[in-house]
């Protein structure tokens, strides 16, 4: 069986910034997002984003991730989109998760570029160099 193309998925996720939390659908999931999640052990102004698959009450899973409140609203939809990448990459794909992280994190970088002006872009690449999110 092919393995997926990793090319960037650079789609412009938009989010409405008085909602913080959210559903669509992405590759065979269906998402549920909170981008103002309040700081937890894995999730925080270290490790900013995070994704698992959690158990529906009436069966079944949804693809949860979770994005700190400390992130600048500007920011989210690129941490979002990372952690899309990267649980495709994991869950559907069976990538290791350090394979997963790089390619994630090439795409998102890449979505960055395309879809932040300028300065907001320095302010990104700024902002991350002091998390732990880098590789």
């Amino acid at each position: 069986m092919e393995k997926e193309s990793t090319t960037p998925q650079t789609n412009r996720i938009e989010l409405d910034p008085e909602e913080s939390i959210g559903y669509f659908d992405y590759k065979g999931f269906r998402v549920r997002y909170n981008v103002a999640t309040e700081t937890q052990d894995d999730t925080n102004a270290e490790e900013p984003a995070n994704h698992a698959l959690t158990p529906n009450t009436g069966g079944g899973e949804t693809l949860s991730i979770w994005v700190w409140e400390g992130v600048p609203q500007k920011f989210k939809e690129i941490l979002l989109q990372h952690e899309l990448i990267e649980a495709d990459l994991m869950l559907n794909q069976k990538r290791l998760k350090s394979e997963a992280h790089k390619a994630a994190w090439e795409s998102h970088m890449q979505y960055a570029k395309e879809h932040l002006n300028r300065k907001d872009h320095e302010e990104f690449i700024k902002w991350q160099s002091a998390i732990k999110f880098h590789i």
